[in-house]
């Protein structure tokens, strides 16, 4: 993978002329083109993320710069096609910035949606989606006063709610997208469909289930999942499969946790979002992003005080979003059939967090390397160190996992 820093413009032409081109449709000329590291290393499985900016002058002679994020592949034709779905993350990501938010964005406008009432996203700009040389320019949301919040932290009441809420908007648009224009979305579906469960994300799963094992606390804990490791891949693949979630299937973020997260605060509090990073942009249940942010995002002490109330947030949200768009969520997904994809895969969310853990969770000096991680699962997850705060996240999340008999 290349070093981050500058290479990333000085060797990529097609980067530095889109953009030039770029700039000069906003009216800048003479320009001086720089860029530096966006996100830490382990922060981003598939790629590098930079930050863009360009100075010029304009036909005024007023000097103005602009700034966007880039997002650029790291993986390697050789790592292919263990890769496959990292080698389709930017073509599904470039679909939803380019095809999917167009037709939410008519329905919103349709459907004089206030500005508080929208989902909104990042601005895509330009991109590349030759396989091994993909790139996504988007708007830079710092300009706009978005932040990032440590990946360490799990997220308060305040910020869950927000996370819920505009998951409840797209999801919302994804229902009524299905209702209007079915073939559209069904055509949108299968183009996004991944691949179906390797053999080789079984065999790291059930690593990675033993890994978590180990750092159970108690006798109990360790039998509790072993009977978990014996189950989860099945019903894994249950939910992996969008055709056993119809006809309540929707297009899930896939990624949900707190790094693909940006807020927007007021006086310290948390009063906007934008959802980031849609490379795993699929059909499923809208169960699997709650399921995923929950699990991901939140600790034992936010659990043991808001569930089940967090539930409730996210289907009352729901059920305004679907009205809003002139639809009736009981017949679109009932809170009947919502509280059963509750109950039967939530505890997808346990794997979800113990496969990303080497990468989420580890010591940043530790986070195994990408092309050694994919041909050598147990050698790389054995360099993998944990620090005490993350050690007892894991437990926590067992723990909770156990007493609300999800496991």
């Amino acid at each position: 993978m290349a070093q981050q820093e500058d290479i990333c413009i000085s060797l990529k032409s097609q980067i530095k002329a889109a953009v030039s081109e770029l700039a000069k449709e906003m009216g800048l000329f003479d320009l001086e083109i720089t860029s530096n590291v966006a996100t830490p290393k382990g922060n981003n499985f598939s790629g590098d993320v930079y930050r863009i900016k360009v100075s010029g002058v304009r036909d005024d002679g007023k000097k103005d710069n602009s700034n966007f994020i880039l997002k650029i592949t790291n993986i390697k034709e050789s790592e292919s096609p263990d890769c496959y779905y990292l080698v389709h993350a930017y073509a599904r990501e470039t679909l939803t910035y380019t095809e999917l938010f167009p037709i939410f964005d008519k329905m919103q406008q349709e459907n004089d949606l206030s500005t508080e009432e929208q989902f909104r996203h990042a601005t895509y700009h330009t991109g590349h989606n030759k396989s091994f040389e993909e790139f996504i320019l988007l708007s830079d949301l710092t300009q706009e006063n978005f932040k990032m919040v440590d990946k360490f932290e799990p997220l308060d009441y305040l910020h869950v709610t927000l996370v819920l809420k505009a998951l409840a908007k797209f999801h919302a648009l994804s229902f009524a997208m299905k209702q209007k224009e079915q073939n559209t979305f069904t055509e949108l579906a299968k183009r996004l469909i991944l691949m179906k469960t390797t053999e080789k994300f079984k065999i790291y799963s059930r690593l990675t289930i033993d890994m978590a094992t180990q750092l159970a606390e108690d006798e109990m804990s360790k039998i509790r999942m072993a009977v978990f490791g014996e189950t989860i891949l099945e019903k894994w693949e249950t939910m992996d499969d969008p055709t056993n979630m119809a006809p309540y299937n929707v297009l899930c973020h896939g990624d949900c946790w707190i790094n693909n997260f940006m807020f927007k605060y007021k006086d310290d509090v948390p009063v906007d979002i934008r959802i980031l990073d849609w490379q795993n942009l699929k059909p499923s249940s809208p169960v699997l992003d709650v399921v995923h942010m929950l699990s991901m995002s939140t600790d034992e002490d936010f659990r043991k005080t808001y569930f089940p109330k967090v539930f409730n947030v996210y289907y009352e949200n729901l059920d305004n979003c679907v009205q809003r768009l002139g639809y009736n969520i009981e017949k679109i997904y009932p809170r009947s059939v919502y509280d059963d994809h509750l109950k039967e895969f939530f505890p997808v969310g346990l794997l979800i967090v113990i496969n990303a853990f080497p990468f989420t969770m580890s010591d940043k000096d530790k986070i195994p390397e990408l092309e050694k991680f994919i041909t050598d699962h147990s050698g790389s997850l054995q360099t993998v160190k944990f620090s005490n705060r993350a050690k007892n996240r894991l437990r926590g999340l067992i723990r909770d996992y156990i007493n609300l008999n999800y496991i």
